[in-house]
């Protein structure tokens, strides 16, 4: 996996809004600015995958979630209440034969 190092990357920041079910973003920047329709997907793969949590255990069963494309590749970190994703360029380089 690589990622383009010049490319600024697009990103939200959603965070949990006490009381009410659900995430609202706080910050958005790049192709992800104001795009809610993507932060509700986003979501809701997050929620699908915080259903696998194991009998006992109070930590979320994971901390960061790759969704790879063939043009970009979106990165979700769970951090608390709040969830970051990071939209980048996902350049494919081919294998190195030696």
């Amino acid at each position: 996996m690589n990622y383009e190092p010049s490319t600024p990357p697009s990103v939200f920041l959603l965070h949990n809004v006490a009381g009410l079910f659900g995430f609202c973003p706080v910050q958005s920047a790049g192709e992800l600015e104001n795009d809610e329709h993507t932060a509700g997907v986003v979501m809701q793969m997050v929620r699908t995958a915080c259903r696998f949590r194991l009998r006992g255990a109070a930590e979320p069963p994971f901390k960061r979630m790759t969704v790879m494309f063939d043009d970009y590749v979106y990165v979700v970190t769970v951090s608390g209440q709040k969830v970051f994703v990071v939209k980048r360029q996902n350049i494919q380089r081919e294998p190195v034969n030696v």
